[in-house]
């Protein structure tokens, strides 16, 4: 789980960078060279990547609780606060008039009403949300437990499909309420955290139900292709209020489902072990997502009127943002109590 967080933060990188030079994808950066490839490769990493964050955060958070019991609710949150909220304030005032100026040739704003975006930190804006509603969630787990360990044997798609559903089930009920869409504080939605919720309590039951995750990390690998096919037909696919809009989002579930539990899978087998590469990508993967998304806007803009190949032009935005990131870890980070707290939130 630790090497597959990292390859997944180290993906943000490849994602990013392809929005460069994609066709179609209207992203803050666009090269004049292009290749439909790129949309390609977008759309198959946007398939899988946040839910299967979302899924190992909430294992992780149920391991944190495991492994370190906190002296109640206060301490838990606390925990939190300094591990995601001081960070994203940080990156947030720090980094983002860099990227704002560099886009924009302003540091700030000047409309007097808009605030500096966050940019890729949403994600960190989400985990926060769903902070607090972590014993609501321990409740919806054991609930959970009792049935699961009452059943003699778990099929690898029983567990997709349980997946699948349940995220499917927390939508309707969330877009039912009619303010799924109306922006929280302008920072995140209804929506988007009955998006990642199901993920997050999938994560946290995967670790308390071992039968669980041996069925999840069970799913065959060929489960990808069709699951991919599926899931990059359905890209762009308008949403209408309808029956036949559902049944395709029950699809669409349940290839996300299939690819998330696939892609974890990989990284078991890949890294079944700690080495130096799993090492290297588990300590520096934070920082490289919290510096990668100015780091790839700096490296295009530097290599955006060159006259080279597309592809030299993404493999150098993406080493050179992979090994900057990493550089800045072990050299400025991790090194310095005071930059570990306030760029990774370790005391």
């Amino acid at each position: 789980m630790d090497a597959g967080r990292g390859i997944l933060m180290l993906l943000g990188v490849v994602l990013h960078t392809s929005n460069i030079y994609a066709e179609n994808d209207e992203w803050l950066l666009s090269d004049d060279a292009s290749s439909p490839f790129f949309d390609l490769l977008v759309s198959a990493i946007h398939s899988f990547r946040m839910p299967a964050f979302f899924l190992i955060a909430g294992y992780f958070c149920a391991l944190a609780l495991a492994k370190r019991p906190f002296r109640g609710f206060r301490s838990y949150l606390a925990d939190r606060l300094l591990r995601l909220g001081v960070p994203l304030l940080v990156v947030w005032l720090l980094l983002s008039p860099v990227q704002y100026w560099v886009l924009h040739d302003s540091w700030w704003p000047l409309d007097g009403r808009s605030v500096l975006p966050l940019y890729h930190l949403w994600f960190l804006v989400d985990l926060l949300v769903l902070s607090p509603f972590v014993p609501a969630f321990q409740s919806l787990v054991r609930a959970a437990m009792v049935r699961l360990e009452a059943i003699e044997s778990l099929a690898w798609w029983e567990s997709v499909l349980l997946l699948a559903l349940g995220t499917m089930a927390v939508s309707l009920l969330v877009r039912a309420t009619h303010v799924a869409y109306v922006p929280v504080f302008g920072l995140t939605s209804l929506y988007r955290l009955s998006m990642a919720a199901p993920f997050f309590v999938f994560g946290m039951l995967v670790f308390e139900v071992p039968r669980l995750k041996e069925a999840f990390l069970a799913t065959p690998f060929w489960t990808a292709v069709p699951a991919l096919a599926v899931s990059l037909t359905l890209t762009g696919v308008p949403w209408k209020a309808s029956f036949a809009s559902e049944l395709l989002l029950v699809s669409s579930w349940l290839a996300t489902a299939a690819l998330t539990a696939v892609v974890i899978r990989a990284c078991y087998w890949l890294f079944p072990r700690r080495s130096s590469f799993t090492q290297v990508v588990a300590e520096s993967s934070y920082s490289v997502y919290l510096f990668h998304h100015v780091l790839v806007i700096l490296f295009g803009v530097a290599i955006l009127d060159e006259a080279v190949w597309i592809g030299v032009k993404f493999l150098f935005v993406a080493t050179a943002t992979s090994i900057t990131g990493i550089a800045l870890h072990y050299l400025l980070i991790s090194r310095f109590r005071l930059t570990r707290m306030l760029l990774n939130g370790k005391a």
